[in-house]
């Protein structure tokens, strides 16, 4: 369940915008961590001006963890109510319409996900270093 209090509207140096709930923000990290990350678009009608939110990145499960670069961050504010209760309908929608088409609950998805990214972490045995014991170094 999305909690109000974590959502938080960003403009990144790139002249994006999105909205995002944030994971976890520490100050004195390079980076941020979100989910339910969407980009604002703004869309010319025959009746006027609206704004759309669509996944920020094609193709990733909507719970998805995403990092942002702190770097990258021009401005953040906390939305209006208005804009929050739109963007918690919008993601509540994209993950019944994704439930709907797949069969499958998405944030069980994303927790099995997670499980095996861990598993993956604690085996370390798996990685090979650049210089394959050669003391000498790469040019």
């Amino acid at each position: 369940m999305l909690d109000s209090n974590t959502i938080w509207q960003m403009k990144l140096i790139d002249g994006n915008e999105v909205f995002a709930e944030v994971i976890n923000w520490d100050e004195e990290a390079d980076d941020i961590q979100v989910q339910n990350t969407m980009s604002i678009h703004k869309v010319d009608g025959p009746t006027g001006t609206y704004y759309a939110l669509r996944p920020y990145m094609t193709g990733q499960k909507i719970s998805q963890i995403v990092t942002i670069m702190q770097s990258n961050i021009q401005a953040v504010t906390l939305p209006s109510d208005t804009m929050i209760n739109q963007y918690m309908l919008t993601v509540d929608s994209i993950k019944n319409h994704l439930n709907e088409l797949h069969g499958l609950d998405m944030d069980e998805d994303m927790d099995e996900d997670m499980d095996e990214d861990k598993r993956k972490e604690d085996k370390v045995d798996n990685i090979i270093g650049i210089n394959f014991g050669s003391k000498k170094p790469l040019h």
